[in-house]
């Protein structure tokens, strides 16, 4: 073999390397990689920031001492594990407003354990159950804008959050005109070009929020996703859909808000359709068969309703679905929490057998 042979080989050999090398590199961008076993939430959360290109904003302690691994995840999942090693939970949040001071404002408002009444609050509602098994990226929900008989800002908001399942924060006293429908599109971008026309400027956010122990150790109910209470988009909800979970007692979304059962469905399709191809079947089945259910329900005497949830909810199938779905998220908890959580659910127990 000649020298000229033996040096073209070489470089046949080191250009499929660099091939596969740089193919790796690619691939790879966007994802998260966390191997984190005594490290500070401000060190994971700047490892997720500089990965995922995210922004991460919360109320937690910075120095808390933590535990994580997760391994080339979209930035949505690592902010999911992230929130459920800390007990809390997330959003991706847009906040929205005429000036920085009003977004940074609107930023301290979202991690504030007490919200802000000078701002407004727009988060998905409605749908009930969502068998979507996987953390959407709400950011490229696709939003198809509906026709308004009133053409109002905070409207299309409203129809924004309930479509894609993001959530939008704004100063109360901000109302610009809004004379035409907004343009639609990818949730990010859409959002975007909505608040530019209206003389505004916008910051995406992802929300990580603890709230404070009630008596008994529990934190207490969360409202619908996860910015001012909220969650999974798979948890069983009496507000949510997709960004669902948990009774909406505590902070209660804009009341000029009403739950459109269309818009709810079609966020929750768009989810189903970030599933792989394999599942994505199987999860529409499944949702058409809990939307029937429901109708199903609505029509009947509150007796009989009471009557027909609780046989649903015995059944063994719907059973098993629940507990594979919480056994999801003590996964994502961490062992520490879990015991936490095990030993709070005791101690709660005790005190309600001894009550008078």
């Amino acid at each position: 073999m000649t020298d000229t042979t033996r040096l073209k080989l070489l470089g046949a050999a080191l250009f499929i390397f660099g091939g596969f090398w740089l193919w790796s590199w690619i691939s790879g961008w966007g994802l998260v990689t966390v191997r984190a076993y005594d490290d500070t939430f401000a060190s994971i959360q700047r490892s997720i920031e500089r990965q995922g290109a995210i922004k991460i904003v919360s109320n937690v302690p910075p120095e808390t001492k933590l535990a994580m691994e997760v391994e080339r995840v979209r930035p949505g999942e690592a902010v999911e594990v992230l929130a459920a090693r800390v007990d809390g939970r997330w959003s991706v949040t847009f906040v929205a407003g005429p000036s920085k001071n009003d977004i940074q404002a609107g930023i301290a408002a979202i991690v504030s354990p007490d919200g802000d009444n000078a701002f407004r609050q727009f988060r998905a509602g409605g749908g009930g159950f969502s068998p979507v098994d996987i953390t959407p990226d709400v950011r490229r929900i696709r939003w198809t804008v509906s026709p308004m008989e009133e053409q109002t800002f905070g409207g299309y908001l409203d129809q924004f959050v309930q479509k894609t399942g993001a959530a939008v924060v704004i100063p109360s006293a901000w109302d610009p005109p809004q004379s035409k429908p907004p343009k639609g599109g990818e949730a990010a971008k859409a959002l975007r070009g909505m608040v530019t026309d209206a003389g505004g400027r916008v910051e995406e956010v992802f929300a990580i929020v603890v709230r404070p122990e009630r008596e008994g150790g529990n934190r207490g109910d969360w409202g619908s996703d996860g910015a001012w209470g909220g969650g999974r988009p798979d948890v069983p909800a009496t507000g949510g859909g997709g960004a669902s979970s948990g009774s909406e007692r505590d902070r209660p979304r804009d009341p000029r808000s009403q739950s459109n059962p269309e818009w709810v469905q079609e966020r929750v399709v768009a989810q189903i359709n970030q599933l792989p191809a394999a599942e994505r079947e199987v999860a529409k089945k499944d949702y058409e068969e809990m939307r029937a259910f429901f109708a199903e329900m609505r029509a009947l005497p509150p007796d009989e309703r009471r009557a027909a949830i609780e046989q649903r909810m015995n059944d063994p199938v719907v059973q098993e679905r629940m507990l594979e779905r919480e056994l999801r998220r003590d996964l994502n908890r961490g062992p520490d929490k879990r015991a936490a959580r095990y030993r709070s659910y005791l101690a709660r127990k005790e005190t309600r057998r001894n009550a008078p």
